[in-house]
């Protein structure tokens, strides 16, 4: 939170729940800012302990134009009372969970939806009931997996008719298509329609007909009799079932767009208040930014949350300003964003119709969401803050000893990843040829604060309000970064003349090599305090280069040298040697204090002389499965719904 305070003092690991005013005592911003970080982080705890994940109230999940999928197979089917499943891998099922069975052979009464009592990861009871008290009974032995039949053909048509010669099928069974080449989607799981000696038609477990994707180009093994535990839903849901509730994705009226509808919804106890929002057609649905680009066999894509916390400050916001301090503004606020991004979904060993529902297995349980789309917990670097060492001159390095901190003024210093270079852990190379390899750091001494509207032209930008006093000015040789209105950080350029017209501010700045801007372009221009120096250069993104430190063995250390930031602060970065990689946003918050000349920061409990490393902090960002969007354009509904204690 690039935020004009003096420092952040929530700690959650210390359990406090209220802040206590006393007094006759001062009152700061930290103490205010840290009772509303108590509350908020019990609310959101207990939101998230009582609701889970993610999920809304008055979610109706449905499926429109439903297409099931088989993704875990049926290996035995108990001819016992309840009826025991074993699947082939743990579907991930939980107790009083409704699925659907197709296909099971022998003992049939397991086909059809029930719920089940989870026994072990891979086997579970069948019970006709949620609460789990009528059980389900066999009525014969389990047929199993018959012998594998080959496919000879399958037509480019609707529905696509299979040749395998004297299948033996009936209308009305189930198989189990994979390895088809050319037309792919005709792998999967299929109702057996239309049979002939030697053909049959392809149609969905509800009933509706499959689609050619290409010319048949050999291959095909289809497997009878074993049984499959559906995915997705009840096939006896009728087709275009409507969604309803917040986050509902449907199709525009032009068949075309999809459209999602608003409403309240939590995310990791994050409550998400949004509006009716469209989305483009399925095509132009964009890839979340960190992934790499999709192919042309990327049919389906997986919709999905991104819900995070922003600071909003007067710069941004005009409603925050009251005019009776005569544009002065005072606090600022807290407000949760929220995206929708997408994943793209690649075929698989079993075709198109197999990698969506793996998608769809995928977004049934956090961690593998996360590992799905890319957003594992992530280990951060760490860095040392201190002073009162000998250390580098900040100019010409020559040795020369500072005592302490020796600025004027209480100060909050923040240090932040302004270019993560090619990996998030290249320290610079002099004699590298691409100093972009690099990663690159900024920082200032009022936390980033120091920022205006503007409105931007190609090599020009026009302040909207003009400085309260000198300390936050804008002058020439000024380090400013130009923020598009829809991005958290932008593009560092150095100031090149500063023009006062009767209070109209306007400043000038060479052209930026990484982002152009139009004429009346909406900006912020945030301030930092970095300058160009022999040890610590300036590269083309407006950052400043660290090298790495060598020891005395000349082996690399994965931390950097000492840099000093100013009046003697000095931090130092540590990446380590685990693999630590920085992001651009990554960011540590050092108090300097006049009084004591020295930084507010942890020390070790058994030598107070020692400082810590402290992990960076970061925008968090959550993350949560809305919908899966297939190949043909069904949507599969990926929300949870909140039952209210008191009922509908």
């Amino acid at each position: 939170m690039h935020t004009d305070i003096s420092r952040d003092s929530h700690d959650p690991k210390k359990n406090f729940t209220r802040v206590l005013m006393q007094q006759g005592r001062l009152i700061v911003d930290a103490d205010w800012n840290e009772q509303s970080a108590i509350v908020l982080n019990y609310l959101r705890t207990l939101a998230a302990d009582i609701i889970g994940w993610h999920g809304g109230q008055g979610v109706t999940p449905g499926y429109q134009s439903f297409t099931a999928v088989a993704t875990v197979p049926i290996i035995d089917a108990t001819n016992t009372t309840p009826i025991v499943v074993t699947t082939d891998g743990d579907p991930r099922l939980s107790d009083g969970e409704k699925i659907t069975i197709i296909g099971v052979a022998g003992n049939t009464n397991a086909n059809g939806v029930h719920y089940v009592k989870k026994l072990t990861p891979s086997t579970f009871g069948l019970y006709s009931d949620h609460a789990l008290i009528a059980s389900i009974a066999g009525n014969a032995v389990y047929g199993g997996l018959k012998l594998p039949l080959f496919a000879e053909n399958a037509s480019n048509a609707s529905p696509i008719v299979v040749t395998v010669k004297a299948h033996g099928f009936r209308d009305g069974d189930f198989v189990q298509i994979s390895g088809v080449r050319g037309n792919v989607t005709a792998n999967g799981l299929w109702k057996v329609a239309n049979k002939a000696t030697d053909t049959f038609e392809l149609q969905t477990p509800a009933g509706g007909n499959s689609v050619g994707s290409g010319v048949y180009a050999g291959g095909g093994v289809v497997n009878f009799g074993q049984g499959w535990l559906l995915n997705e839903a009840d096939p006896r849901l009728p087709a275009n079932q409507p969604l309803d509730g917040a986050l509902a994705v449907e199709k525009s009226t032009s068949g075309e767009e999809f459209q999602v509808k608003g409403g309240n919804y939590f995310v990791d106890g994050i409550l998400v208040q949004s509006e009716d929002r469209q989305l483009p057609k399925q095509a132009e649905i964009p890839q979340a930014p960190w992934l790499k680009k999709p192919t042309k066999d990327a049919k389906a894509v997986l919709l999905f949350a991104d819900v995070f916390d922003r600071a909003v400050i007067a710069a941004e916001c005009e409603s925050l300003v009251d005019s009776a301090f005569g544009g002065l503004d005072t606090t600022a606020r807290l407000a949760t964003e929220f995206s929708l991004l997408g994943r793209w979904v690649e075929p698989d060993q079993g075709g198109v119709a197999q990698g969506e529902a793996t998608a769809s297995n995928k977004a049934k349980t956090k961690l593998e969401f996360l590992k799905f789309i890319g957003k594992e917990t992530r280990s951060t670097p760490h860095l040392i803050a201190w002073t009162n060492l000998t250390t580098p001159n900040q100019d010409d390095c020559v040795e020369e000893e500072l005592a302490g901190y020796t600025g004027l003024e209480n100060q909050l210093y923040r240090v932040e990843v302004h270019h993560a270079g090619k990996d998030g852990r290249t320290f610079w190379d002099p004699e590298a040829k691409d100093q972009n390899d690099a990663f690159s750091l900024k920082w200032s001494r009022d936390n980033g604060s120091i920022v205006y509207a503007a409105t931007a032209g190609t090599t020009t930008a026009r302040l909207k309000t003009k400085w309260r006093d000198e300390s936050r000015a804008i002058r020439q040789g000024d380090l400013v970064e130009l923020i598009p209105s829809s991005r958290d950080s932008g593009t560092i350029v150095s100031v090149t003349s500063v023009q006062d017209d009767n209070g109209v501010i306007t400043i000038g700045f060479a052209q930026p090599k990484e982002a152009a801007f139009k004429p009346e372009d909406s900006v912020i221009i945030r301030r930092w305090d970095h300058r160009n120096r022999k040890s610590f250069p300036i590269c083309a993104n407006g950052g400043f280069l660290v090298k790495e430190q060598i020891d005395k063995d000349k082996h690399k250390t994965g931390d950097s040298v000492a840099i000093p930031i100013e009046d003697g602060v000095i931090v130092r970065l540590s990446l380590g040697k685990d693999g630590l990689i920085l992001q651009e946003g990554d960011y540590w918050l050092i108090p300097a204090r006049a009084a004591t000349g020295d930084v507010i920061w942890p020390r070790d409990e058994s030598d107070s002389s020692k400082p810590m490393a402290v992990p960076a902090r970061y925008t968090e960002h959550h993350y949560a499965p809305i919908a899966l969007i297939k190949a043909g354009g069904t949507i599969v509904d990926l929300r949870w719904k909140i039952t209210p204690v008191t009922g509908e």
